[in-house]
């Protein structure tokens, strides 16, 4: 049995249980397959998965051009923003995206106490971005989704 192989065969395993060790993916390869394989083997198969995730995060990315494009032809209105390192010879290499959805926009307007509030999240995966939210309160007194961004740093420049 190749890495490649055995990378296949436990991926799903894998990613449910990221932090799952050598001798534990040796185990699992005895009981479920009957096959024996090495400790390296078996660390070699986890970092092809994680390599492999890895490729799939970075092109997911890579379709956030395409999101922003079809926004902006379909919702009138909207403000979005999308910053991108450009290096020569390199893809471009995302760094912050800001929404403000015109619904959003009309309907804080028109409902909501015209004050807002700021909060923010940190985002767990590959690339530990931070997730910050514009909210205001409607009518009712419950939180009303006024605006997003996703950045790498909370600081004020992440806003302009």
């Amino acid at each position: 049995m190749t890495t490649k192989v055995l990378a296949s065969e436990l991926e799903s395993y894998i990613i449910i249980h990221p932090s799952i060790r050598q001798s534990q993916l040796r185990k699992l390869c005895k009981e479920k397959f009957r096959v024996d394989v090495s400790l390296s083997m078996c660390g070699i198969a986890k970092l092809v998965v994680f390599s492999g995730l890895q490729d799939k995060y970075n092109s997911e990315y890579g379709k956030l051009c395409d999101y922003a494009e079809e926004l902006r032809q379909t919702n009138t209105g909207t403000t979005m923003k999308m910053q991108v390192d450009r290096n020569p010879g390199c893809n471009p290499m995302f760094k912050r995206f800001y929404i403000y959805f015109n619904a959003c926009k009309e309907g804080w307007k028109v409902g909501c106490i015209p004050i807002l509030g700021l909060d923010g999240c940190f985002l767990k995966g590959p690339a530990k971005w931070i997730l910050l939210s514009v909210v205001g309160k409607d009518g009712s007194n419950q939180l009303f989704p006024v605006a997003w961004a996703f950045v790498e740093v909370e600081c004020i420049d992440s806003w302009r």
